[in-house]
């Protein structure tokens, strides 16, 4: 076994760390019963860092190849979080409801989750137009944790007892 992080990683090492880079939704069991192994199984403590720097590595390598970017990744979101579909449909005055495709600049289309376009006499006509945009307030959701709107945990690291923190407090009032 690789134990030395200097050392190449076995064929074992090697599959684990593949399937973890091309199924990150993988969890261990799904893992363990996919290779065959665990990371317990395939190293002792002493190579995890030489793991997961080849799995830091592989995804950075499968990121660069398929050209994403938190600024490409954020530009997709903000697709979805700012479209308005409403630019790309109309209404008449009998309520009848027409989609001008032409409209839908490329790239646009991934604003939409569902468009259902019926068939009839070989020529395309939409009669039970359903449009489902993809979810806003998800892509909304994604991007305010990025900027870090939201919290999802506070972490306070302090060097003070919580008595020291109370009296501190009370000091820092008496002085206002």
């Amino acid at each position: 076994m690789a134990d030395n992080p200097d050392h190449p990683l076995n064929e074992q090492q090697t599959l684990l760390v593949e399937t973890i880079i091309n199924h990150p939704e993988y969890t261990n069991a799904k893992l363990a019963e996919v290779t065959g192994y665990t990371l317990a199984t395939v190293c002792s403590a002493k190579c995890e860092a030489n793991i997961v720097k080849a799995i830091e590595e592989g995804k950075r390598r499968r990121t660069e190849a398929l050209g994403l970017s938190e600024g490409r990744i954020l530009e997709e979101l903000m697709k979805i979080a700012f479209a308005d579909i409403g630019e790309f449909y109309t209404q008449d005055a009998d309520g009848n409801i027409s989609i001008d495709m032409n409209k839908l600049i490329r790239g646009q289309t991934s604003i939409l989750q569902e468009l259902s376009v019926k068939q009839v006499n070989g020529k395309t006509k939409i009669r039970d137009i359903r449009i489902k945009p993809a979810d806003k307030m998800a892509a909304l959701q994604m991007i305010g944790k990025y900027l870090g709107m939201f919290k999802e945990k506070v972490e306070v690291e302090t060097k003070l007892s919580l008595e020291q923190l109370i009296e501190k407090s009370f000091e820092d009032g008496v002085k206002s």
